[in-house]
């Protein structure tokens, strides 16, 4: 049994969930709440907003509802333009929050993002797509966490990776495709953390690694095997600590660094959330 450094190894899926980031949520963009500006105060009134750039075309524009106190909120429709004249969002402001169906565009036209909001929080299902119009994620919220299964999308609209979500951390099932469709690894999740197996196989099929965690903790073996089937590296942990050759059932030396998968918002094209 050796313990070199070949592809097989390389591809050893160490893939402890910190290299799988979070995609920051777009429920954390939120309007002030209006109870300060509205409190004790009654309507009084409503105004029509167009804001415009240097060469007096227009850049936004929306609906204030004015009070007796003075202050004003956004509530009704709001539009925004890029400086080509071509729409950057558009969506309905409720008393400063965001509210229904909301869609982001890039500057050539094409959707970037659509979804709903509720009360300034994603809600239900967004679409994110690449800058060339081909998808790039299909995502799920509730009360602003990710709720549900997320797919990402590699090259030519392939199923890259599929992420299971619950209260918005990962639990469940994390999956890898080759762009060939063949699975590259299944990860079992708990609550944002590893937990039960990792596995990964070769295109063609044949098992690459197998590790098994515990609360994020590596447990058990961490073994990988060539594309023959021989056993290229082995090494035993016992909740998250490695044991030594004399503790092993089998020795081995220590493993050198193993790569992790990039986050689920390092594919190319990734349309970014705006704030208003």
């Amino acid at each position: 049994m050796t313990n070199r450094t070949d592809g097989g190894k390389a591809l050893l899926l160490s893939i402890v969930l910190g290299g799988l980031v979070a995609v920051p949520s777009l429920g954390q963009q939120q309007s002030a709440t209006p109870t300060r500006k509205t409190r004790k105060a009654t309507i009084v009134g409503r105004k029509k907003v167009v804001r415009k750039y240097k060469n007096d075309s227009p850049r936004e524009a929306y609906e204030l509802q004015k009070y007796s106190n003075g202050n004003s909120i956004k509530d009704g429709m709001y539009t925004s333009w890029f400086p080509n004249g071509k729409i950057n969002r558009k969506g309905m402001y409720t008393l400063s929050k965001k509210s229904g169906v909301w869609v982001f565009y890039f500057e050539n036209g094409k959707v970037a993002k659509k979804g709903a909001y509720v009360k300034s929080q994603p809600d239900g299902k967004w679409t994110v797509n690449k800058e060339d119009g081909e998808p790039l994620r299909v995502e799920f919220y509730k009360a602003g966490k990710p709720e549900g299964k997320w797919v990402i999308y590699g090259e030519k609209g392939h199923v890259f990776r599929e992420v299971d979500y619950k209260d918005g951390k990962r639990h469940g099932e994390v999956r890898e495709y080759y762009p060939g469709g063949e699975l590259r690894f299944v990860m079992e999740m708990k609550e944002g953390k590893n937990h039960g197996q990792t596995v990964s196989w070769y295109p063609d099929g044949k098992k690459l690694s197998e590790e098994n965690f515990t609360d994020g903790n590596r447990n058990g073996r961490v073994i990988s095997w060539s594309k023959e089937g021989d056993v290229v590296h082995y090494v035993e942990y016992v909740n998250g600590s490695q044991l030594d050759e004399k503790q092993q059932t089998a020795s081995a030396k220590a493993p050198e660094p193993i790569p992790t998968p990039p986050s689920d918002s390092d594919s190319e094209g990734a349309a970014k959330p705006d704030s208003l």
